[in-house]
């Protein structure tokens, strides 16, 4: 007999996290609870494609910020999970140059490219920042951390 694998907390916390979150979103959406999820569909998947549904009725808004929020979900349980190369595939919103690393220290990504310290903006973005610069091309003023 073996003893079951090791959970980590942290990640069953954060997948918890985004849950609730998915589900808040549903309900926003409709102003209403979430509809139940189709028999035999994981539940996560089901909330993500219920969203995704009500997104599509509500128009480009919702659907962005639902793209915004799938892609945060995605990149914090890599990082939880130890891949920080989730960031390195992601251009630095100042510089546009592909020189983000994920500093776990400040929960932060942060551009180690000459060009982007010489101009003397922004370094640091959250996941919510790059998120958001996923979808909308610009952060402006909010990149600052």
């Amino acid at each position: 007999m073996h003893s079951p694998a090791p959970a980590n907390n942290a990640v069953l916390d954060h997948l918890a996290a985004c849950d609730g979150e998915i589900a808040d979103f549903i309900a926003q959406a409709r102003q209403s609870p979430a509809p139940p999820a189709e028999p035999g569909q994981p539940t996560r998947a089901a909330a993500y494609e219920r969203a995704r549904v009500q997104a599509e009725d509500l128009g480009m808004d919702w659907q962005a910020y639902l793209a915004a929020m799938e892609w945060r979900h995605a990149a914090s349980s890599a990082l939880l999970m130890g891949d920080t190369d989730v960031i390195r595939r992601e251009p630095c919103p100042a510089c546009r140059t592909w020189g983000l690393i994920w500093v776990t220290s400040h929960k932060a990504a942060m551009c180690v490219n000459r060009y982007c310290a010489e101009r003397g903006g922004p370094r640091m973005w959250t996941l919510a920042q790059l998120a958001a610069e996923r979808n909308s091309g610009a952060l402006g003023d909010q990149a600052a951390c």
